[in-house]
């Protein structure tokens, strides 16, 4: 006998010990359907009967023989009595649209999920359904409607605010007036103060005590974080979070969220504008122009965009806008981003590059719309610019520390390049009146602006809308959209399906459980069957309860069944 067929023989002992230590999950195919579906469903494991001919009374005796855990029917009804005959029964799968046939109300008092497999309608009725549910969340919208005609109830505002003091929001930077405007008509309490920073912002919010506070450009640090013990969620009113200490709030138990994508369009229209000037000198232009001098010889002199080639590095939302704009100029774009994939880069219309290295060799132009962490800081150094042809032209609109100012001015001396800046090592505060690093100040071939790429009136109304958003729907709903500080994958090993009554202190008591057996719940939902009897929770846990954990939950009163199964 080969060493292969002794394996085989092996595997295949191991397989058939396995299904006898842990049998299958018992699926009952109980009408007609393709051949696949008992084949695909025994391959993985499931144990399966299939009898096309089974309903009435056939189909109860075969539900009370087999005890299936799913059932799957077309047009064979399902009663409340063949229900019943399985105690294991969790699931009922209708291989059509319409459920009509199954008694879906008993199936919600006793806890057993009904699904459906909709047919090529199934998209338009859906539609017309979230259109409708749409239009019936909207009645919220009503209440705005009314507001922007001048209407409203302000006795029952201020009563409702006597009975149930609204959330605190504190807002602790520059942004629209509609956003304090909208949170308060919304019965949020707000402190609007675009001054705090350091100490100010530190006792502003053991003051006010906020459950939600947003900044711009504004620090948050692990004292401030500490200084309210009701804040729940940091909103950053724009993409980059680097000045918020996202690991520090994690570890507090404090969201942090931020408004990606809103000021994309803004940043990338002043990176364009950047190398335009670079190129056309329109800066030097001006200042010239003020002091009453005429040198179109000098300024007559530029290399042109178009048909030149271009480096960006950091494809996110803003990349991606800059990349949109170098195309349409003509220029011939080369494209580099960890997650880039070269499908995207052809749906861009640039040139997918595997490294740094690869996009800016040969280049005429750089943007740099990169994130400052340990892993980019001064990764656009004298190694990176070298390679680029010279006299070429960097635009910096990223962060601080990106780009190793030493550098630069090396490169600026040896190569003749021109750079472009928003963003400093040694950035003024916001309350700064004084740019004091006279290297960057005095170096002619440096052109900075004032950190305003996300600085437009469009993108201001756009970031403070998305702030509204993230705002109010964890207030409404407790979700937290543009989270940056949640799991990406629980380190759950186990789920625990429960199903039950819908009583009070049946979750209780499963948890009560579990804390006795040492079981930790690191995520967990319940949702309510139709008609509000029943429902099942599922919990995600850090390990396997025993025999005896399982069996005590099922044996309370109001459980109908418990499933575990491997993560």
């Amino acid at each position: 006998m080969s060493e292969n067929t002794k394996e085989q023989q092996s595997k295949s002992t191991n397989d058939d010990e396995k299904k006898q230590e842990s049998p299958g999950p018992r699926v009952l195919l109980a009408d007609k359907m393709g051949p696949f579906v008992e084949e695909t469903l025994k391959k993985n494991g499931c144990e399966v009967v299939w009898d096309a001919s089974l309903s009435g009374d056939s189909l109860k005796q075969e539900m009370s023989k087999f005890q299936p855990n799913v059932i799957v029917v077309r047009s064979t009804k399902v009663t409340k009595e063949h229900l019943m005959a399985s105690s294991s029964l969790a699931l009922i799968v209708r291989a059509g649209a319409g459920v009509n046939t199954i008694a879906v109300d008993e199936a919600s008092n006793m806890g057993i999920f009904v699904a459906n497999c909709p047919g090529k309608n199934a998209i338009a009725v859906a539609e017309l359904a979230m259109g409708h549910l749409i239009n019936l969340d909207r009645r919220i919208a009503d209440n705005v409607i009314q507001i922007r005609e001048g209407k409203w109830n302000k006795k029952d505002d201020d009563e409702k605010k006597q009975e149930s003091p609204g959330p605190r929001v504190l807002l602790a930077d520059k942004m629209g007036p509609f956003v304090e405007e909208t949170l308060k008509k919304n019965g949020c309490e707000v402190v609007w103060d675009a001054s705090l920073n350091g100490d100010s912002l530190k006792q502003e919010m053991s003051k006010f005590q906020p459950n939600v506070i947003v900044v711009r450009s504004t620090k948050v640090t692990k004292e401030h974080l500490s200084a309210s013990s009701s804040l729940s969620l940091v909103v950053r009113a724009g993409a980059g979070v680097n000045t918020i200490a996202v690991d520090e709030a994690s570890n507090m138990g404090i969201f942090v969220a931020n408004c990606p994508g809103k000021n994309a369009i803004a940043v990338a229209e002043l990176a364009m504008g950047h190398l335009i000037n670079l190129d056309r000198r329109i800066a030097d232009n001006v200042i010239q122009i003020r002091e009453g001098k005429w040198n179109k010889k000098e300024f007559g002199k530029a290399r042109g965009l178009f048909g030149r080639k271009i480096a960006v590095l950091g494809i996110g939302n803003i990349g991606r806008e800059t990349c949109k704009r170098a195309v349409s100029f003509g220029m011939n774009v080369n494209g580099y981003s960890r997650s880039l994939t070269e499908e995207q880069a052809k749906s861009l219309g640039i040139n997918y590059c595997k490294s740094m290295e690869e996009a800016v060799t040969g280049c005429d132009a750089l943007s740099i719309h990169l994130p400052h962490n340990d892993n980019t800081h001064y990764i656009i150094n004298k190694s990176i610019i070298g390679l680029m042809n010279d006299g070429a032209y960097v635009v910096n609109t990223s962060r601080g520390g990106v780009v190793n100012e030493k550098d630069m001015l090396l490169m600026i001396k040896e190569k003749n390049i021109r750079y472009a800046a928003d963003v400093y090592e040694n950035e003024p505060k916001s309350s700064d009146k004084e740019f004091t690093d006279k290297e960057i100040l005095s170096n002619t071939s440096i052109y900075g602006s004032h950190h305003i790429g996300a600085s437009t009136d469009q993108a201001s109304d756009a970031v403070g809308a998305e702030t509204l958003r993230v705002i109010q729907t964890f207030l409404n709903t407790g979700e937290v959209v543009n989270c940056v500080n949640l799991e990406r994958q629980s380190p759950a090993k186990y789920s625990l399906v429960i199903r039950h009554k819908d009583v009070v202190g049946v979750l209780a008591e499963i948890l009560n459980i579990l804390k006795n057996n040492d079981i930790n719940v690191q995520e967990m939902s319940n949702i309510v069957f139709k008609g509000a009897k029943s429902a099942c929770a599922t919990l995600q846990i850090d390990h396997k309860p025993s025999q005896s954990a399982v069996q005590t939950i099922n044996d309370i009163g109001n459980v109908y069944g418990v499933e575990v199964s491997s993560l």
